[in-house]
């Protein structure tokens, strides 16, 4: 896949080959589930499931439970299960690993599954029988994990909400409803946890574009309690299944980090910035990878992680589920070798689709400023991108995003210098913004 002109983009985001095509359509003729394959499955529909999403999401691949144990409460998190649609080299399966992930474009969405079926059928959805791969696990007053159990499940989600949902039932923790305020003062034992070990948790806004009736809008999303939940609830999934491919010797696609060093709490003291004091740790980090054996992931403070929470839009997780299924099950799984060549053919696939989502971004970001040439935002001098040809990396507060741009400094700016800017020139026919410095 790669980016060309916007009616290419647009004609792969709504066509898939034939055979893809066809068997969707006998997935969607045959969605009934036999008694037996029920059977096979462990029943959760007991559980008071909660999906916790997006407003406008169409792919709905996690859920959340509380359950009461006789030595305090089990989380369990539950994650749709494709591969009981779909088989491993079947026409589906093979268009996904070659897309290797959605791709979330301004105007819209690349799906790497039919999303007639990943929207509809494979998708946890409200009061629905729902195939899952759940993990039940028990923590410590102290968040650390005491067992966890791994299960192809049934579940049926109770309450479909989306993150302010989520956020005023865990603020004002109605009697009735307390489930979701438990879950949040239990996993936030579970980060503290982690940040003992060495965890890094960088939460900021973030800016992003979508289009509406052909105009860029920005949309800032703020940390929240219900969006750290969901994002903890991940981890702890990843954090899991890595422990167990670890102990078991089984290869998995682990998401790793070598350790990095970064400023310490006295170098950061004194920016006030939250965005700001993150890009000085963000800059120091060292990249992640993926590879078939386990390492340590230095900023999430675990000593094995495997991403298993996104079948739906990210390969990886769908080769983690099958190799999980295929070990539990006593089948055959795949070797170390074996699964490090399909890694590293789709993580090329998936470095090309942050490049595409990042250049459509940009496109979105010069019409912006195409269209709010008078106006004047306030910034902060990152790093140099390219020093020779003047491009910076800068942080637009009201943006709530890094870009980068060609300025003009009077004299090399330092890390961290408040700056306000406006739009000096945008060269539609090339990849560059050039603001000016009007603090200069």
């Amino acid at each position: 896949m790669t980016l060309g002109s916007d009616n290419e983009i647009t004609l792969k985001a709504n066509s898939f080959e034939v055979d893809v095509e066809e068997q969707a359509d006998r997935i969607t003729k045959e969605n009934e589930f036999s008694n037996g394959f029920i059977a096979s499955r462990r029943n959760l529909c007991f559980l008071k499931t909660y999906t916790i999403d997006p407003v406008d999401s169409m792919e709905i691949d996690d859920a959340i439970s509380l359950e009461n144990h006789n030595s305090g409460y089990k989380v369990w998190i539950h994650i749709a299960d494709p591969t009981a649609f779909f088989e491993l080299n079947s026409p589906i399966d093979k268009e996904a690993r070659r897309r290797s992930s959605t791709i979330y474009l301004a105007e819209h969405t690349i799906p790497m599954i039919p999303i007639r079926i990943s929207s509809r059928l494979i998708s946890l959805c409200q009061n629905k029988k729902c195939p899952a791969i759940s993990v039940g696990v028990l923590l410590s007053d102290y968040g650390e994990v005491i067992s966890f159990e791994i299960t192809r499940s049934i579940i049926k989600p109770r309450y479909c909400l989306t993150y302010d949902d989520a956020e005023e039932l865990i603020e004002l923790a109605p009697h009735e409803e307390e489930d979701l305020y438990k879950l949040s003062k239990i996993l936030d034992k579970r980060r503290s946890w982690r940040e003992k070990r060495g965890a890094i948790t960088l939460e900021q806004p973030q800016g992003r574009f979508t289009v509406k009736d052909s105009k860029p809008q920005l949309t800032v999303i703020y940390p929240s309690r219900s969006r750290r939940l969901i994002s903890e609830a991940m981890i702890l999934m990843g954090s899991v299944i890595g422990e167990f491919g670890s102990s078991n010797d089984l290869p998995l696609p682990y998401r790793s980090q070598l350790k990095s060093s970064i400023p310490s709490y006295n170098d950061l003291r004194y920016i006030n910035n939250v965005a700001i004091r993150n890009s000085a740790i963000k800059l120091n980090l060292k990249k992640g990878y993926l590879g078939s054996r386990a390492s340590h992931h230095f900023s999430l403070g675990l000593d094995a992680y495997v991403q298993f929470t996104s079948p739906l839009r990210r390969y990886s997780d769908i080769l983690a589920h099958r190799q999980i299924i295929n070990f539990t099950n006593e089948r055959k799984t795949l070797t170390y070798e074996q699964l490090q060549c399909l890694i590293e053919e789709i993580d090329t696939a998936q470095h090309q689709a942050i490049t595409i989502t990042r250049e459509n971004q940009y496109k979105w970001l010069k019409i912006w400023f195409s269209n709010n040439r008078d106006c004047t935002w306030n910034g902060y001098f990152l790093r140099w991108f390219k020093y020779d040809e003047g491009i910076a990396l800068l942080y637009l507060d009201e943006l709530a995003m890094d870009i980068q741009t060609k300025i003009i400094f009077d004299q090399d700016p330092v890390f961290g210098q408040k700056l306000k800017v406006n739009v000096q020139n945008i060269e539609p026919l090339v990849h560059k913004i050039q603001l000016a410095n009007i603090n200069s």
